[in-house]
């Protein structure tokens, strides 16, 4: 009779009344028993394709790579260009995969998908007679000095030193809305999170400016005269625009002279305006509390309704509001300045005050239920309209006459500011000035500054 060999280890069987059966055992079953223990068997031929190949040997009763314990994977002739895959019967074995090929390996069955082994780990695997698996997916507790995972699945609660929180997964939550004790955050949510909330500032820049008339203010001696009558527009200037930025924090000043020819009070005013490049107004909420006359005269009421919810926010750089969503609004559905935002927490609400010009105008649109649009096209005052005004006294000859015209140099900076980018273009500012008083000239010199972006996602 002759010998058999078992289905997945290939151990010799001597039948009964062979002769010999000592050579058979010790070679077809101890040698075999001990390969399949504790043997070592090297992979180092792959063949030429992409993914490389290698499927392990078998053999009955004689030594074959399937049945070794430890698998060992080189690749010193280079025949893998990039990935390999190692092919197991499918047959239920355990193996310690050792990776040296300088490529990932997957070690699978012919039909399975397998498990991935990157190049210089060990990692130990299981055919479970259809696929290869990983050996273990299921600790009840462990403790290690330190993990290196290039892919870490826990099912339950992962905690990191004895006095560490406790971590039940890792959340991809931009705006952190959870405030959860137990969740890790990924890289990309603390960027996105910390570009719309926090802010930098980025380097200062000087920007360009440019005069209002033909008069140069470029060099030391030419002026823009201004006017007691009105508003002169003495320089513009644009801070350029960023995706990143929202805000600009502004530094501007103006050099500007007195010129008196007797005594008097004499003086200037200047004011900063910015061009809002929202062309259509934004959607700030439905009315939820119908407008009412909170204070004003005939000729110069103030209106107030209200809009669920915290705007302050977004009102905060905000300069007017209606209820329609016209480009310009004009007449009786015009946009009106904002002047004063206020968030009731108790009623959870944001009562808006507005300039509603008389008390014949039309509130159109600006019912309970409608609409209101904020931030219209136009430009609008950046802080508040300064005065300089100072009292010039003096004569220059003993019989107490006046003498020629006294002028005095003066330079003016205006508060720092900070106001809000219209959108990624650039954002354009003026800067006007006005002589205050019939005693005075006054004639702007030059106007200077610097703008720093501020970003905030």
């Amino acid at each position: 009779m002759s010998t058999s060999y078992t289905g997945t280890l290939k151990f010799g069987k001597p039948a009964a009344g062979d002769t010999g059966w000592g050579n058979v055992l010790n070679g077809e079953v101890t040698d075999m028993v001990e390969e399949a223990i504790a043997g070592m068997s090297t992979i180092n031929t792959w063949s030429a394709a992409t993914p490389a190949v290698h499927t392990l040997t078998e053999a009955n009763g004689s030594t074959s790579e399937s049945r070794a314990a430890i698998l060992r994977l080189t690749d010193t002739t280079s025949d893998i260009a990039s990935v390999a895959n190692l092919i197991v019967p499918d047959s239920t074995k355990l193996y310690c995969i050792i990776n040296e090929t300088g490529h990932t390996v997957t070690v699978k069955t012919a039909s399975g998908t397998g498990i991935d082994i990157p190049t210089a780990v060990q990692n130990n695997v299981v055919c479970n007679g259809t696929n290869v698996v990983e050996q273990v997916n299921y600790q009840a507790s462990s403790r290690a000095g330190t993990i290196t995972s290039d892919g870490l699945t826990v099912a339950g609660t992962f905690k990191v030193g004895t006095s560490g929180s406790t971590v039940t997964t890792i959340a991809d939550e931009d705006d952190m809305a959870s405030d959860s004790a137990f969740k890790l955050v990924t890289q990309q949510s603390v960027k996105s999170y910390v570009d719309n909330n926090g802010s930098f500032f980025y380097p200062i820049e000087a920007f360009e400016w440019s005069n209002a008339n033909a008069a140069s203010l470029a060099t030391e001696d030419a002026y823009i005269a201004l006017s007691n009558a009105g508003y002169t527009k003495v320089a513009s200037f644009s801070v350029p625009g960023n995706s990143d930025t929202d805000f600009h924090v502004l530094d501007v000043g103006v050099m500007y002279e007195h010129a008196s020819s007797s005594d008097g009070v004499t003086g200037a005013k200047f004011k900063i305006v910015k061009k809002s490049k929202v062309v259509t107004g934004a959607v700030l909420g439905a009315i939820t509390v119908a407008p009412a006359k909170v204070n004003g005269v005939s000729s110069n009421y103030y209106y107030q309704f209200s809009i669920a919810g915290d705007q302050r926010q977004k009102l905060g750089h905000a300069t007017r509001i209606w209820g329609n969503n016209s480009p310009n609004p004009a007449g009786t559905n015009a946009a009106r300045p904002i002047l004063s935002v206020k968030y009731d927490s108790g009623n959870d609400r944001t009562d808006i005050v507005f300039s509603q010009i008389t008390s014949a105008t039309t509130l159109t649109g600006l019912g309970v239920g409608d609409n209101v649009y904020y931030a219209t096209d136009g430009w609008e005052y950046v802080g508040n309209e300064v005065l300089i005004q100072e009292e010039y006294s003096y004569t220059d000859f003993a019989d107490g006459s006046f003498g020629s015209s006294q002028t005095v140099n003066k330079n003016f900076n205006f508060s720092t500011v900070i106001v809000k980018n219209s959108n990624t273009a650039a954002t354009e500012f003026e800067v006007y000035g006005q002589s205050v008083g019939g005693l005075t000239t006054v004639r702007a010199k030059r106007v200077f500054g610097t703008a720093k972006n501020i970003r905030r996602g």
